[in-house]
C-alpha cells in the first residue's frame, strides 16, 4: 500500500488565503490607525468587504475595532471615549454619537 497524500479540499485552501489576507489587513489597520485614519477606514471596508464575500466570521478582537453603526475605526483618545463601568466596556463614537457596550469580567485575584 502506498501512503496517501493529504490534500487540502478547495474550501479549506480559500478559506486559508482569506484568513492570511484577513489578518494582513487587520495589521495595516492597526498601524495606520493614528497616523492615517482615512486609509484605516478604507481597510476597515475592504476587511469587512473580504469577510462578507467569502463568508469568514471575523475574530472577535476585530470586529470591536470599529464602529457598529457607522463603520468608522475606533481611535480612542480621537474619535472615541473608552470607559469601564460595571462589568461592561463602553465606547462612545463622536462621529454618529453612539454608545457600544461590550461585556467585561475583571480578573480575580
Amino acid at each position: 500500500f502506498m501512503a496517501r497524500k493529504k490534500f487540502l479540499s478547495k474550501a479549506k485552501k480559500q478559506e486559508e488565503i482569506v484568513k492570511d489576507h484577513v489578518f494582513a489587513t487587520y495589521s495595516m489597520l492597526d498601524e495606520k490607525r493614528y497616523s492615517d485614519p482615512s486609509l484605516a477606514n478604507r481597510l476597515c471596508f475592504l476587511l469587512r468587504q473580504l469577510s462578507r464575500k467569502f463568508r469568514y466570521k471575523l475574530p472577535r478582537h476585530m470586529k470591536k475595532t470599529y464602529c457598529p453603526n457607522c463603520k468608522v475605526v475606533f481611535t480612542p483618545g480621537k474619535n472615541t471615549r473608552v470607559r469601564v463601568r460595571k462589568n461592561k466596556v463602553i465606547y462612545f463614537c463622536s462621529e454618529c454619537n453612539t454608545y457600544t457596550r461590550y461585556p467585561y469580567k475583571p480578573s480575580r485575584k
